[in-house]
This record gives structure tokens, C-alpha cells and sequence, in this order.
């Protein structure tokens, strides 16, 4: 006679969901089950985490999932600051409107301190940016290019605008240079522009107050203003020496001044650009114009930042003094001329 047992059936329990998000398929041990509207865990309440610059990647341990409309926080590159009206060196060079401070990070846009947005990297004093670039070939190895979008272009709009300021004595912040690319004529079949250079000349305020231009013609335009110029006298009561020939003179005791070419020229390289000119401190030594040849500007580092050197306008003014000479001389001879005529005759 055969037997047959069937299981007993019993009561299976529900419980709670574990299912546990993980990364490989398991059987489990749990003798329950679930219900089919049970909740699943899939994810937490918990605020993702702001990623700092440097952070490197990693797995990740959790056991929950991210929603897809997540967000991480950004990290924070850029602090904004009320208006500084002492500033120092190494920290803000900003001064006014709004300071845009992360020392040794860059800054890019929140207030506007001198237009629209600003770019600003604050260093210490010590500290240097360079760009450096390994291309090779005929073309650039570095090219930056400034552009104003401008929809209505106008004559002696400024498209490029650089600014140089430092702490001078006293604390104060100055500006001591500024570099304009202007666009004189926006027309698109006669398009003119110039350069400006701006620097201090014996000013306290905080701009610059002396220009000088590259025209559209590439010709270099100094500054010449009446205003700006304080004459000390005639040649002779400048200079000394002879009446109406002192200018020529010393032109006389210029010395060598003939034509040249660099005197740093390697072995074998050929000449590839010559000039004419007298030596800065043979020109300093006869007229006494621009920085003495003689006294090196030396900074507080050690380092000199002049080097002797003749300004065109100097060359060209004794130039123009020599002319004014040789007419007078001229005049003279001419009267000279006429009366031995008058007496010949």
C-alpha cells in the first residue's frame, strides 16, 4: 500500500522590503515575502555632496541611488566682498564697487566694479603667471584675441582697454598706465584705428594725464601739448656759448655719429639692420634731455629698468634748433651780401 504525504500547507508572513541595491545578483535567506503595493527603498533624503576642485574619482559606498533630477553644489571659486577702500597689496586691487577675492584663484563676473563683468586674478606680490605654450610651426604659439560686439560700432569707440595701477605712499591706489586699441572709422571699406599709451606725469589722481599715439598711418605721435610743457629758455641762455651757433656747436662735439649696427652681433651672423644716430650719453652730455645715460634706474630688487637711450623728439628738436641757427646765419650773410653790393656799387 503506498502512502502519499503532502506538504502542510502553512501561513507564509510579510515583512518590511531589504532588498539591498548592490552590484552583484544573490539568492538571499528570508523565509517572507512582499506585498505587491510594498515600498521600496531605492532612495534617501540625503543632500549630494559639493565637489571640491581637486577631488579625485572614486566607487562610491551607498546603497541607495541618486534621482536623475539630482544636483551637486559647485564648488566655490569666487567671494564677494563690500567695497574695500584700503586695500593691500596680495589681496584686493579692486578698491571700489565690488572686490572680487579668492587669492591666487581666478574670479570671473559677479558685480561690476568698471563695466559689465570683470576677470581679475589677485596674487602676492611674489607671485608670477605665465602662459607658456610648446607649439611649433610658422604660426603663433600663443594668440589672444579681444573683440567688441558692439551692434552699432561708433567712430573712437575703445575696443581694448588695459589698465595699470599700483600703491603708491600713503597707501593710496593709482593708476600709472593705460593702453587703448581705439577704432577711429567703423566703416567696413575704410576702417582706421590707433593705439594710445597713457602715463603719469606728475599727478596725484587716478588717472593717467600724458599720451602718446600710434596712428592709423603707423606713424608714433608724442605727447607735445602747450599746457604740459614748461620752456627754460633760449639755446644760449640754456646752453651757453656763441650767439646764434651754439646749437651747432655742439652738434660739432657729438663725435663719432655715423651709421651702425648692434654691437652684440654673434660671430658670422650677418647684418640684418643698421641705423644713424649719435650715443645716448654723448647726446646727454652736450643738451642734458631725457634720463642721464650715466645713473641706472635700479628698483628695490636689484633690478635696473632703464637702459640709456635717445627719444626721437629730442633728436628732432636739436634738429629743428640747428635750421633756426643756420637761418639766422643765412639772414646774416644775406644782409652781409647786400651791403657789399650797395658799397660795390
Amino acid at each position: 500500500m503506498t502512502i502519499s504525504v503532502s506538504p502542510i500547507p502553512r501561513i507564509v508572513p510579510f515583512g518590511t522590503p531589504g532588498f539591498t541595491l548592490t552590484t552583484a545578483n544573490a539568492a538571499g535567506s528570508s523565509a517572507s515575502t512582499v506585498r505587491a503595493d510594498a515600498s521600496l527603498l531605492a532612495f534617501d533624503a540625503t543632500v549630494p555632496t559639493t565637489q571640491a576642485s581637486a577631488d579625485s574619482a572614486a566607487a562610491g559606498s551607498a546603497t541607495v541611488a541618486a534621482r536623475r533630477d539630482h544636483l551637486h553644489g559647485e564648488p566655490v571659486i569666487l567671494s564677494t566682498i563690500a567695497a574695500d577702500t584700503s586695500p593691500t597689496l596680495g589681496g584686493d586691487l579692486e578698491g571700489g564697487g565690488y572686490d572680487l577675492v579668492d587669492l591666487g584663484q581666478i574670479a570671473i563676473g559677479v558685480g561690476a566694479p568698471r563695466g559689465a563683468s570683470t576677470f581679475t586674478i589677485n596674487v602676492t606680490a611674489a607671485d608670477n603667471y605665465n602662459i607658456i605654450s610648446t607649439a611649433s610651426g610658422a604660426g603663433p604659439a600663443i594668440s589672444a584675441t579681444y573683440r567688441a560686439n558692439s551692434p552699432s560700432p561708433a567712430a573712437a569707440d575703445v575696443v581694448f582697454r588695459d589698465y595699470f595701477q599700483a600703491f603708491v605712499t600713503g597707501g593710496s591706489e593709482r593708476g600709472i598706465g593705460q593702453m587703448d586699441c581705439i577704432l577711429q572709422d567703423p566703416t567696413l571699406i575704410s576702417i582706421d584705428s590707433s593705439f594710445a599709451w597713457k602715463v603719469s606725469n606728475n599727478v596725484n589722481t587716478g588717472n593717467t594725464n600724458t599720451t602718446a599715439t600710434l596712428t592709423s598711418l603707423g606713424v608714433w605721435t608724442d605727447s607735445s601739448d602747450a599746457a604740459a610743457k614748461a620752456y627754460e629758455g633760449t639755446p644760449l641762455t640754456v646752453w651757453g656759448g656763441r650767439p646764434g651757433r651754439t646749437v651747432l656747436d655742439k652738434i660739432l662735439l657729438l663725435g663719432e655719429m655715423g651709421r651702425y649696427h648692434s654691437a652684440d652681433l654673434p660671430p658670422g651672423k650677418a647684418i640684418s639692420e643698421r641705423h644713424i644716430s649719435p650715443t645716448a650719453q654723448a647726446f646727454h652730455a652736450q643738451f642734458g634731455v631725457g634720463s642721464d645715460p650715466n645713473l641706472p634706474i635700479v628698483n628695490q630688487d636689484g633690478e635696473e629698468t632703464g637702459a640709456p637711450g635717445l627719444a626721437a623728439k629730442d633728436v628732432a628738436g636739436v634738429a629743428l634748433l640747428a635750421i633756426q641757427e643756420l637761418i639766422g646765419l643765412l639772414a646774416q650773410q644775406e644782409t652781409r651780401i647786400a651791403d657789399l653790393e650797395t658799397f660795390i656799387n
